[in-house]
């Protein structure tokens, strides 16, 4: 889904039951945001040989640290989106030196939970989108079953159940790829063991349910488009922090 498709979809849903206003205009604006910055991001895509040979020998289309990540721009956006949460009334923890949090994340992907998680994520999404939209985001399920993003290398955040018998397909928040993965395998420890796999699931959330791990206590979060067609992953997982809590309350932590 482009940016311009999902503020289309933010608009639909306006006035229908779901998502109150302040939810839609947060991600309206988060978009926004997304697509000033990306007009200043010149991603160059790789070859066609390059592309292949990354694929073949499971590497991701572009590493982390190739991504040119303007910090100036980086920092600008980071305040943008503090001014943004408070004018919500969302609480957000005070960063003395954002560009030095920016620059650990993209070296270590390393960072605290809650806010300043979704704020670095945030900060970051349009360089890796555009890198992934340079790069291309279509590739064949035989080409790469590995359980870590094609494009940048992320692990996926979150998934969707689509087609005939819900084939899983993982979801990376950070260039918003997605490609096919094995349902009954782990996406994260790669455990095959169908007893240490777990579906956790609310009565009134039949379109959400998480899938975890009890051999390494993590989760994501997948959506059936079986159940809920046109699904808006980022608006789902704004949505959906119930599941969250379910999640965390059996002791798995998000993946």
């Amino acid at each position: 889904m482009t940016d311009a498709e999902k503020l289309r979809r933010i608009a639909e849903l306006d006035g229908e039951k779901g998502p109150d206003r302040k939810t839609l205009d947060l991600l309206s604006a988060l978009i926004k945001l997304r697509i000033d910055v990306k007009k200043r991001i010149a991603a160059q895509p790789v070859s066609p040989e390059l592309r292949q040979k990354r694929l073949s020998e499971g590497e991701p289309l572009v590493r982390r640290q190739d991504v040119v990540v303007d910090l100036r721009d980086a920092v600008r956006q980071w305040r943008a989106l503090e001014k943004l949460f408070k004018g919500q009334g969302i609480a957000v923890d005070t960063v003395p030196d954002p560009e030095q949090s920016i620059r650990e994340f993209i070296e270590k992907g390393e960072s605290v939970s809650g806010v300043h998680h979704f704020m670095l994520l945030e900060v970051l999404k349009p360089f890796y989108e555009a890198y992934a939209e340079a790069y291309g985001k279509q590739v064949d399920n035989a080409e790469w079953v590995r359980p870590y993003c094609f494009v940048c290398g992320s692990s996926p955040d979150m998934a969707v159940l689509t087609g005939d018998g819900g084939k899983r397909y993982l979801y990376c928040r950070l260039c918003d790829t997605r490609w096919w993965y094995a349902r009954l395998k782990c996406p994260f420890c790669n455990s095959e063991n169908a007893e240490k796999l777990v579906v956790m699931s609310l009565e009134n959330e039949p379109a959400g349910v998480v899938h975890a791990c009890t051999v390494c206590n993590r989760y994501l979060k997948v959506f059936d488009t079986r159940v809920q067609n046109g699904l808006f992953l980022e608006l789902e997982d704004l949505c959906t922090a119930h599941l969250d809590g379910m999640a965390r309350a059996e002791g798995f932590a998000r993946g």
